[in-house]
């Protein structure tokens, strides 16, 4: 089984401290340490900062063949940690993912894959048009994150339902209209999704039932990345064993293994 990720690779700057981060590299790594094979089509620049993020694909033996290495900024997200570990976005600069496009090798290499991953977030939008346009006739999954990019209107979602697989989404109990329209979407056609709630665990709708996943204690230190780590686990286990319950439980697992340390990987 094949995997691919066309997505975002950068940095995590902590007032100063800097971190590997981005989704596509988090979700990578995670994926990567679960015994998944993975590849990741991203764009670093060729500052000093490229290194980093770079470095830590290399050091987890990720290939780094389709990471292209462009004239500029490296993305780079400030990020402030709230006392109850809650991470906090400030400012967002792409870089180089704003030019980013694929290339002829990037596609065939893309074509490759049993399973495509990618995600939407308005930064990287020509990003996520490329990929929702192409033929790819494996398994297509979508990270639609928190939804705020494009105002939590469902017929975003249903703009692309068309080409999409599996989605994921990191909300919260405050989101109960969004939720609702999620399920009835999953239900209505026939549609595979996946909601993390953060502290209040997480709910699946598959094959026209719903499963949820009650959260559980633990200490946290910084939530960036979790959503990420969750999707990697559920991805991991479920293409095993196809068993929704596992998948969510491996999916909180390393969610809660990425919440216990600063920075969303372990470089």
């Amino acid at each position: 089984m094949k995997v691919v990720y066309v997505g975002d690779c950068g940095v995590d700057d902590y007032d100063g401290k800097l971190y590997p981060g981005g989704c596509g590299l988090n979700v990578s790594y995670y994926v990567n340490l679960s015994g998944l094979k993975i590849d990741l089509i991203s764009c670093i620049g060729n500052d000093k900062y490229g290194k980093i993020p770079l470095g830590a694909a290399k050091k987890n033996k990720l290939n780094i063949s389709y990471i292209h290495c462009l004239n500029g900024d490296t993305p780079r997200q400030s990020i402030k940690v709230l006392p109850n570990g809650e991470k906090k976005f400030i400012v967002y600069n792409p870089g180089v993912l704003s030019d980013f496009k694929l290339n002829q090798k990037d596609r065939k290499f893309i074509l490759s894959h049993n399973i495509l991953i990618t995600i939407y977030y308005s930064q990287i939008n020509h990003i996520f048009q490329e990929v929702t346009g192409m033929n790819f006739s494996g398994t297509k999954i979508i990270d639609f994150m928190d939804g705020k990019d494009f105002r939590k209107d469902i017929n975003f979602i249903k703009k692309y339902i068309n080409w999409w697989d599996i989605g994921f989404f990191g909300l919260s109990f405050e989101d109960k209209i969004f939720i609702k329209d999620l399920i009835l979407l999953a239900k209505d056609k026939k549609k595979k999704i996946v909601i993390t709630l953060g502290s209040g665990g997480s709910l699946a709708i598959w094959n026209n039932k719903i499963f949820r996943q009650k959260p559980k204690s633990f200490a946290v230190v910084d939530t960036t990345g979790c959503g990420d780590a969750y999707l990697a686990g559920f991805l991991s286990s479920w293409q095993g064993n196809k068993k929704i319950d596992q998948a969510m439980d491996l999916g909180q697992i390393l969610a809660q293994r990425c919440a216990m340390h600063l920075g969303s990987i372990e470089a």
